[in-house]
């Protein structure tokens, strides 16, 4: 699978997992709402090493140092959050507001992985670099999980 192709579907199953969680947070659900926020962190984590792995693969320009440079830092924040809310119990008078907040951050980031990081990073990577970035992701997915 090519890597460009391989993020696109990524996209889509982060946006699923907001979704789940941003639904049971509609029904006032504090326990569901917990467990498919848990099954979002599991994935948004997932994310965040292959994301750490793939910049193992490439020497970045200046200019995408910049957008690398966000994506850290939203991911921290992000991190941050998912495991300040893991820590509450769903009945604390804190909890629904803490995953509307969640749910905020991780619209933003994902936002900003669709609309800034690939087409300013990713798309404008020799097509070497991206060949051997995908392949190597293949190989990591095919060979070991990411944890």
């Amino acid at each position: 699978m090519q890597l460009i192709e391989y993020m696109d579907r990524d996209f889509e199953l982060l946006r699923k997992r907001i979704a789940d969680v941003s639904h049971a947070y509609s029904h006032q659900d504090p326990s569901l709402t917990m467990d498919k926020a848990k099954v979002m962190f599991e994935t948004f984590s997932r994310r965040f090493a292959i994301e750490d792995f793939l910049f193992s693969k490439f020497t970045p320009t200046a200019e995408m140092n910049v957008f690398i440079k966000t994506l850290l830092k939203n991911r921290r924040l992000l991190r941050e959050r998912l495991e300040d809310m893991l820590m509450l119990h769903v009945s604390e008078p804190d909890f629904m507001k803490e995953i509307q907040t969640l749910l905020k951050l991780s619209e933003e980031h994902l936002k900003f992985l669709e609309q800034e990081f690939q087409p300013e990073v990713i798309s404008k990577l020799p097509e070497a670099d991206l060949l051997n970035m995908s392949n190597a992701l293949e190989d990591r997915l095919h060979s070991t999980a990411f944890e």
